[in-house]
């Protein structure tokens, strides 16, 4: 299985887009998260700590979750930070945990705190603009 998922943060140049994809294999059990740099571990690691608190049956498989890096502002470790929930999102995805045909037309933004909470960024009529000029949505 395989899927993608759109995503932004902020930078002070303005709203950057980026593309997540991931899949899961037969392989050894496990999460990979790619393309974060420093923050791979920490976003693993909350979403492994929020998963077994809920006890969320996770399948035995290799999950890889990659962030495109062509994309990417790789200087703005506190803005990459808005990519927690994405990930999360498309985890659970992968996992079957959440009910959702196709993630590839979905747009998504927000960290998540060890507690479970979900914090987003507030979108401005800017942002939409921003959106349509780049990927033209139906």
């Amino acid at each position: 299985m395989e899927t993608q998922i759109k995503a932004y943060y902020f930078t002070p140049h303005g709203i950057r887009f980026v593309t997540l994809f991931g899949y899961a294999t037969k392989g050894v059990p496990c999460l990979e998260i790619n393309g974060v740099g420093k923050l791979s571990k920490n976003i693993k690691e909350k979403i492994i700590f929020l998963t077994r608190t809920r006890k969320l049956k996770i399948p035995t498989r290799r999950f890889v979750i990659c962030v495109d890096i062509n994309e990417l502002d790789q200087n703005k470790n506190q803005s990459l930070k808005c990519l927690e929930f994405p990930v999360l999102l498309l985890y659970w995805y992968l996992c079957g945990l959440i009910p959702i045909r196709n993630l590839d037309n979905c747009l998504s933004s927000g960290w998540i705190t060890a507690n479970g909470d979900i914090y987003h960024n507030s979108l401005s009529l800017n942002f939409m603009r921003e959106y349509r000029k780049r990927f033209n949505p139906i």
